[in-house]
């Protein structure tokens, strides 16, 4: 497995995402917020986190290709890419772009603690 991005983000809606930069308004919806510890679409990725206290970040790793992954599985989906990437981290104010080929990518979440309100590692693995 290679790690291609790996930084802390402010989780300013107790959440962190991989997104088609492209999505706009197409934000995976939360149905049972409270006890869901991650959605999908055909956009993205959210996966639910600690809330946020003042000084709570959420390191957040992106990697590729196979291997073991510390933490527990949350979901897998297929997304569609556009020409300009994907945005990960808080969908609203605090993310980064990764390049990556247009197209359809298949990605799995994992989270460090099984209990949403506890996370404070992300680990999204591309399958390409």
């Amino acid at each position: 497995m290679h790690i291609i991005h790996q930084q802390s983000y402010f989780p300013g809606h107790a959440q962190v995402a991989i997104l088609d930069t492209e999505s706009g308004n197409n934000y995976p919806e939360w149905e049972d917020p409270d006890n869901q510890r991650a959605i999908a679409n055909q956009h993205g990725i959210a996966v639910a986190t600690t809330p946020t206290y003042g000084d709570t970040f959420v390191e957040v790793v992106v990697a590729i290709g196979e291997g073991t992954i510390e933490g527990f599985f949350c979901v897998e989906h297929t997304i569609l890419v556009g020409r300009y990437g994907l945005d990960v981290g808080d969908p609203v104010a605090d993310y980064s772009n990764i390049a990556w080929p247009e197209g359809t990518v298949t990605i799995s979440a994992y989270c460090n603690n099984i209990d949403p309100s506890k996370v404070t590692k992300v680990t999204f693995v591309l399958h390409s």
